[in-house]
């Protein structure tokens, strides 16, 4: 069975590997940090938890997001949706076969 510590490492080795398509203007969050919190909220299965995280975040000052997945900047929940990131989490997850 995979870990937690080595999904995430696997999902941040896969990340650097996707070409990015964004361009200049969309480049705000590092695919790293967009393919952890797509991968935080299949784990989770909360559609609000990326939300929940930047609440936190503003009012104590740390969250979840980056203790447990690392993830640097918190990108919107239609962020994640807009570009489909969730394919390529679905996809690297089915590659190493991870259950």
């Amino acid at each position: 069975m995979t870990t937690l510590e080595q999904i995430i490492q696997i999902i941040r080795e896969e990340a650097k590997k996707l070409p990015d398509k964004r361009g200049s203007k969309g480049t705000t969050y590092s695919m790293e940090d967009i393919l952890l919190s797509a991968f935080a909220v299949f784990y989770f299965q909360s559609g609000s938890w990326l939300n929940f995280q930047r609440n936190m975040q503003n009012q104590a000052g740390k969250n979840n997001a980056n203790s447990l997945f690392g993830v640097e900047q918190i990108p919107s929940d239609n962020h994640i949706k807009e570009q489909r990131y969730f394919q390529y989490v679905f996809a690297i997850c089915i590659f190493y076969e991870m259950d």
